[in-house]
């Protein structure tokens, strides 16, 4: 443990001195939210576009009550709630009178005119209880906060997880995978290449540590940098959500995630930081140049940005299969996680999962290791010998 450590630290060293990875550190440090306030300033634009459109409503209650809600801002269209799901109506409310209004109401709490109309579909109904209120005083004597009350009830018709708060928690995990494995791209090409292009690997190698502990020092080092990222850009990107939220929105995103919940989540976070970590080392193995390191680091980014975007699909649309995909799924668990609705069996999952796949690649990397004519480059590709001098 002792020589990975030794091995880690001085890779560490050396690549806070290469400025590609701190260049690929950074930028999705400022990258992630300049993109996430351009897109609320957009829709902050857009939504004050629509502000002076009519709000439509379908009504489901007796004729004198229905007219109520065919006043400006509302209009009253026809419909069930199928029209609401159709984006015909922005709202669908059920109304039963037995003396006290029983009001139930319907929305997209995706759409923002939705949930506009649902907020004027509450103020509709305050109006008919207060004047209920004033008539059964007037005859009664009473008070008129005594006399009736207004049941209201008020339902989204999205999943939990498919809320405002569930795609936003979608976002910051997807961001978080993808900025934490283009973090360790150019540590891997570094770690790698660069005592072979230094001309200093020929005394690495007979060093009185094992090829094993090269290989994991190396290793834990792109996994720091991997969980580095990860964090630095999770924080980046919540304090982006919070400046919007209070400054830009005036508080109209309601989006608060579970700190315990991000906290149970963690293992499976370390965990995909070693799998992604081991799956680009062990792709850089056979490089012989810079170049040729980074024509392998894209190679091995497909597959893994296949997967994540496998995990967002899966996370948004509820498919339930996707969540059991090492590292795909770690999208929707940490979804879940961060909403306040964490499955510890996901969770140990994912975290034993993408664990033991990357030790196994490690263990094939230490293998190929002991290959010398792998380890100088002998069998790559010549396609890629060719993209790599290019």
């Amino acid at each position: 443990m002792g020589g990975v450590l030794l091995v880690m630290m001085k890779e560490m060293r050396a690549t806070l001195r290469d400025p590609h990875v701190i260049a690929y550190l950074a930028f999705p440090i400022l990258l992630y939210p300049a993109l996430i306030w351009g897109v609320t300033q957009f829709m902050t634009l857009e939504a004050g576009r629509i502000e002076g459109e009519s709000l439509r409503v379908a009504v489901e209650a007796p004729e004198v009550l229905r007219q109520r809600f065919d006043e400006p801002p509302l209009t009253l269209v026809a419909g069930t709630l199928d029209t609401l799901d159709a984006g015909e109506a922005d709202a669908f409310v059920q109304l039963k009178d037995d003396g006290v209004l029983h009001a139930t109401v319907h929305h997209s709490s995706l759409r923002p005119r939705s949930t506009r109309t649902r907020k004027a579909v509450r103020k509709r109904l305050d109006a008919l209880r207060d004047e209920r209120l004033v008539t059964i005083a007037e005859s009664v004597g009473l008070d008129p906060a005594a006399v009736a009350r207004t049941s209201y009830k008020g339902i989204a018709i999205e999943a939990p997880a498919q809320t405002i708060p569930g795609l936003v928690a979608v976002l910051l995990a997807a961001m978080t995978l993808i900025s934490m494995t283009l973090a360790v791209i150019y540590p891997a090409v570094h770690v790698t290449v660069s005592e072979r292009e230094a001309g200093t690997l020929e005394t690495t190698l007979v060093a009185p540590v094992s090829g094993r502990t090269l290989l994991l020092g190396k290793w834990a080092a792109c996994a720091l940098w991997a969980v580095s990222a990860a964090a630095i850009n999770a924080l980046a990107v919540l304090l982006t959500l919070a400046h919007i939220a209070a400054v830009m929105l005036k508080g109209a995103l309601d989006v608060q995630f579970s700190l315990l919940g991000a906290l149970a989540s963690v293992p499976a976070v370390l965990g995909a930081a070693g799998f992604t970590a081991a799956t680009l080392l062990l792709f850089m193995v056979p490089a012989r140049t810079f170049k040729q390191g980074e024509v392998l680091g894209s190679l091995a980014l497909g597959p893994l940005m296949l997967a994540m975007g496998v995990g967002a699909w899966g996370a948004i649309e509820q498919v339930a299969w996707v969540i059991w995909v090492p590292l795909a799924g770690l999208i929707p668990v940490l979804r879940d996680a961060l909403i306040g609705e964490p499955s510890l069996a996901a969770i140990a999952y994912q975290a034993l999962a993408t664990a033991g796949l990357g030790a196994l690649i490690l263990s094939l990397g230490a293998a190929l290791v002991r290959r010398e004519d792998f380890l100088f480059g002998g069998v790559l590709p010549r396609w890629i010998r060719w993209a790599g001098a290019r």
